[in-house]
């Protein structure tokens, strides 16, 4: 018994290590992101669509508010059932949180297209560039939607203290995503490339989590 604590303790403590190290890298991220990809953006997209686009994101935000905490319960009881080996328990744990985690999904892109077809109201984005903004908002709704049920596989993997290969991959796509939006950019996709930056972005998290999770399974 006193073994097996010394085991999970060791865990924990590598875990913990690990995702401080990944704050900090994130960190860094976006530092380099505010320093050298957002000009990117000022250069390539018309400020005043640059503008519109940055009000949409918020509404996109408010779109993550119908996750009431999924994820960060189904860590908890996931990281309980593994601690105590209760197989059952495991199993109710994941398929109740990916079925309510599937169903919010379902609901943020009813609500967002819902949104989509009075945001140019909302957001008062001017008629001449309303069109593009509201396709490029329909484009990163699914990218921000994928990756609300992303998070709920992402935290089935860390409850098995998986949180370097976690970290690695989560921040590989993040890094990938601003590789995607620069290339875009020079392509001239203007607002477009930010959009199908957020939709690469939640998508490759997605599959990773998804992916991962069959294989801890």
């Amino acid at each position: 018994m006193a073994e097996k604590k010394q085991i999970v303790r060791e865990g924990r403590k590598k875990a913990t290590i690990w995702n401080l190290f990944f704050l900090n890298i994130g960190f860094v991220i976006t530092l380099i992101n505010g320093v050298l990809v957002i000009p990117l953006y000022l250069h390539f997209i018309d400020s005043a669509v640059y503008g519109a686009w940055l009000a949409t994101g918020n509404v996109l935000t408010w779109i993550t508010i119908v996750d009431p905490g999924v994820a960060g319960v189904l860590l908890q009881r996931v990281s309980y059932a593994i601690g105590e080996k209760n197989e059952e328990e495991l199993g109710l744990a994941i398929c109740s949180g990916i079925l309510i985690a599937c169903m919010l999904f379902v609901l943020s892109i009813i609500v967002g297209y819902g949104l989509s077809y009075v945001i140019g109201n909302i957001a008062n984005i001017d008629m001449r560039y309303r069109g593009d903004i509201v396709k490029a908002f329909r484009i990163a709704l699914w990218g921000t939607s994928f990756s609300l049920l992303a998070d709920t596989f992402r935290n089935i993997i860390l409850a098995w203290h998986k949180t370097k290969l976690h970290g690695a991959f989560l921040y590989s796509c993040i890094i990938a995503g601003n590789i995607v939006t620069v290339i875009l950019l020079l392509l001239k996709f203007g607002v477009y490339a930010l959009a199908y930056s957020s939709f690469f972005l939640g998508l490759s998290t997605l599959l990773f989590a998804v992916i991962y999770t069959i294989i801890l399974l």
